[in-house]
């Protein structure tokens, strides 16, 4: 697909009929559609809002349910000339709120269970100056918000295809600004390295607000004509298990706290994932030792961690299938067209040495919205900054060994807590873990390891834990402490919340003290 150079080609180039998406919803029930009768609905959608005269590049938010018609409306808003900015499903009426005062956008599109939040609003006097659409079959709901903004506090690059809202678990999200070429670009290295298909099936799962979701499986599946089943997220893992085999699923996307339950669980065996050919882990990283035991209990399947950000498009390294075995804790190499660099003190330094990952290539963004600041704080001469710190080993090979703002200074010693989790969790019986730290005023910093165990059998102990460590990590790597709990506090996309934990942390800490 290299001679497509636009999504609007790539929506019209798509609309097979014997290849479309299939809903699969949580009562077990499902709905195809082609994508020719996809893209027909997406047309009808896209010249009724040509019909409502809004600006050029108008923003259209999307906070709608994860279902065929949210794919839709996202694509009308491309087809209109508009921008689409996907707002979480699930996030809540609040933050929503911020995001449309924020990003001032001209038409938002909810799903109808979401209309009385709006109304609520609207009950409350908040001033709401945008159309309002409820799903694809109505125009223009009248007094909620009916009236365009007149004047646009900031107006995005012209490049602008989409936005997308920053996942981090701090601070309210940044606008991530994308073109055709950052996205397309993506889309050609990941067919590239995956190998996908029109001969696949591709599970959506994860939330539509992601850029991984939208450009790494949705446009992925489409450019080569593979079939998609979208679901409206799992509670348990065993439902993603029972939704692979039921809808012959061949692809699947997945982060590691999705799937890390399932290693440890005896529940499941190959058979019940036997249609599944790839299975792509991102979002974070994997330690080798349960990627390993991953692929031990997955025989016929390709396991391929990758690394990224939306940032980037998102994708910006794998690690080759037949690497797996000898280089399983690496973020692999990148994308083509994308370039690695490790960068300390404003310079590029050599193989083997550390520092923090700069990525080079069509795929890196725009810029964040309305935010110059931020924005010339992470695109510099020498490429994207992503504040990851890691080295490339004599194979060009990416090795990721933490975040420069989650260091902590402990001794005079540096420490990235992913380095000191990494050996925890890689002790049996340990189900997840994270580090974090209390002021010391002898050390600068206390660390203390949270521990979640495995409760089907004998629970991890203090000492084993303290056994473990000593054996493989220096003094200044060893937590102090260990504390257990049920499970650790996540942001929605799964991701370990820093700070959360600090904070719980801390005040476990005064506990104790008091």
């Amino acid at each position: 697909m290299n001679d497509i150079s636009t999504l609007r080609e790539l929506f019209h180039r798509a609309r097979r009929h014997d290849r479309g998406i299939t809903y699969a919803a949580r009562n077990g029930e499902s709905d195809w559609i082609s994508y020719a009768e996809w893209g027909t609905r997406m047309d009808l959608l896209a010249e009724r809002l040509k019909q409502e005269r809004l600006r050029p590049k108008f923003i259209g938010a999307v906070w709608m349910a994860p279902t065929p018609e949210c794919l839709a409306v996202i694509g009308a808003v491309l087809l209109a000339g508009g921008i689409p900015l996907p707002i979480h499903s699930y996030m809540p009426g609040p933050d929503v709120l911020r995001l449309i005062r924020k990003f001032e956008p001209e038409a938002v599109f909810v799903s109808e269970d979401k209309l009385p939040t709006l109304e609520e609003w609207n009950m409350q006097g908040e001033e709401l100056p945008f159309y309002l659409y409820a799903g694809m079959a109505s125009g223009p709901i009248r007094g909620i918000g009916t009236a365009p903004r007149p004047v646009r506090r900031y107006t995005p690059p012209e490049a602008t295809r989409m936005i997308f809202l920053s996942s981090g678990s701090t601070g309210e999200p940044k606008g991530i600004m994308l073109s055709d070429r950052n996205m397309l670009s993506n889309v050609n290295g990941i067919l590239h390295y995956t190998s996908l298909c029109d001969e696949d099936t591709v599970l959506l799962s994860k939330s539509l607000g992601y850029c991984s979701t939208i450009v790494g499986e949705w446009f992925a599946a489409m450019a080569c004509g593979a079939n998609l089943i979208l679901s409206g997220g799992f509670v348990h893992p065993f439902e993603m298990i029972r939704c692979v085999r039921s809808n012959k699923v061949t692809f699947l996307c997945t982060v590691p706290s999705a799937i890390l339950p399932l290693i440890h669980s005896a529940k499941w065996v190959a058979e019940d994932l036997l249609p599944l050919r790839h299975l792509l882990i991102v979002g974070g990283p994997m330690p080798a030792g349960m990627l390993l035991r991953l692929a031990d209990r997955l025989p016929h399947v390709r396991l391929m961690p990758s690394y990224g950000l939306t940032e980037a498009s998102p994708r910006v390294s794998y690690l080759p299938y037949a690497q797996l075995r000898t280089k399983p804790q690496s973020a692999g190499i990148p994308l083509n067209g994308v370039e690695l660099a490790i960068v300390q003190d404003g310079r590029e330094v050599a193989t083997g040495e550390s520092g923090e990952v700069v990525v080079r290539g069509p795929n890196v963004m725009i810029g964040y919205y309305d935010d110059p600041d931020r924005t010339s704080e992470v695109l510099g001469p020498l490429g994207l900054h992503t504040r990851d710190t890691g080295y490339l080993d004599e194979d060009g090979y990416l090795h990721l060994t933490g975040r420069t703002d989650n260091a902590l200074l402990v001794g005079g010693h540096t420490v990235h807590p992913e380095a000191v989790e990494s050996v925890i969790l890689s002790l049996p019986g340990v189900v997840d873990v994270a580090v974090s730290a209390v002021e010391d005023l002898q050390w600068g910093h206390r660390l203390i390891a949270v521990v979640v165990s495995e409760t089907s059998t004998e629970p991890v102990s203090d000492s084993e834990l303290h056994a473990w460590c000593v054996k493989r990590l220096s003094s200044a790597l060893r937590p102090r402490e260990f504390r257990f709990v049920t499970a650790l506090p996540r942001t929605a996309s799964g991701k370990l919340d820093r700070k959360a934990l600090k904070s719980m942390v801390k005040e476990e800490d005064h506990v104790h003290r008091a």
